[in-house]
């Protein structure tokens, strides 16, 4: 499987979003907060709780289930790291997010067609040297 690098800038910590959401969970929150960005980006940019095995997913990479789980993601959208509106709609995302993984996603399909338009290329050669 092709890795998938999720951009994060080195200085993060210091952005007042993550220490507060690092004050609210007593230096709990930051490595789950970073592991559920990267499930989101897995899903080009967010990830749908109303899905259950999305929620599972989510829930067993955080360690937090159900109240705990869905409590920790309102400190974070309170925090602004996660847009409460969208949450609000079991929704996990930012702007930010759904920009890279909009960006993933046209890449990816620009490279699939590529390659479609590399094998018809391919098989009209081939075609074209039976005759």
């Amino acid at each position: 499987m092709a890795q998938v690098w999720l951009r994060l800038d080195t200085d993060f910590y210091h952005d007042p979003k993550v220490e507060r959401l690092e004050a609210v969970t007593n230096g709990q929150g930051v490595f789950r907060w970073i592991k559920l960005c990267c499930i989101a980006h897995e899903g080009y940019g967010q990830i749908d709780t109303n899905d259950a095995a999305m929620l599972a997913h989510a829930e067993r990479h955080t360690g937090l289930k159900g109240r705990r789980f869905s409590e920790f993601v309102d400190a974070c959208a309170a925090c602004g790291l996660f847009d409460p509106e969208q949450w609000g709609k079991g929704v996990i995302t930012s702007n930010r997010m759904l920009l890279e993984g909009s960006r993933r996603l046209s890449s990816e399909q620009q490279k699939a067609e590529a390659g479609r338009r590399s094998a018809e290329a391919r098989k009209r050669k081939k075609e074209d040297s039976g005759k």
